[in-house]
């Protein structure tokens, strides 16, 4: 009974640290672009991958893509960004999957979780392929914790998401 006790204090830590990040992130949103911007200047590609890693692994409101938009703005090429975007969010969504499957605790016992279980099961690759490619939430994390198969996940998760990065860091270069 302890065990379970400690589980469900450290997820609530967990949720209420990673709600906290998600505000700050919107509160501070300029803030923290110029920040992105300013360290992707001065450290250069490599430091784009633990951005990219951050920014895909830790759920919140800016998305990896104003990486590869900042590229643009602050003069760093596009094509390498876009590589090196898609290999932090790569490592992110190993990790976060693995994780959230590994250590999730999520149970479907009540009428209502097994409605949403059931939603999940019908709209999961859909909703997994359009945030990939998009700006919308995305978390490794999530998906891992609902038990998400791992060839769903790469296919339609990873996969499209690198697609999408590096679509966009094709489409930019052309202009």
């Amino acid at each position: 009974m302890k065990t379970k006790k400690s589980i469900t204090i450290i997820g609530l830590t967990i949720t209420f640290l990673i709600i906290g990040l998600f505000a700050l992130s919107w509160i501070y949103k300029t803030e923290f672009q110029t920040f992105l911007t300013e360290t992707a200047k001065a450290y250069g590609l490599i430091v784009i991958v633990a951005l990219s890693f951050l920014l895909d692994f830790i759920p919140q409101y800016i998305s990896p893509h104003m990486l590869i938009l900042n590229s643009a703005i602050i003069k760093i090429p596009i094509i390498e960004t876009s590589i090196f975007v898609s290999i932090g969010g790569l490592i992110a969504g190993i990790v976060g999957f693995e994780l959230g499957r590994k250590y999730s605790k999520l149970e479907y016992d009540t009428e209502n979780r097994k409605k949403i279980k059931r939603y999940l099961d019908k709209y999961k690759k859909p909703y997994m392929a359009i945030a990939a490619i998009s700006p919308l939430p995305y978390s490794p994390l999530i998906f891992g914790s609902l038990k998400i198969p791992r060839k769903d996940f790469y296919i339609y998760g990873l996969f499209v998401r690198v697609i999408g990065y590096l679509g966009l860091g094709l489409i930019l270069s052309w202009f």
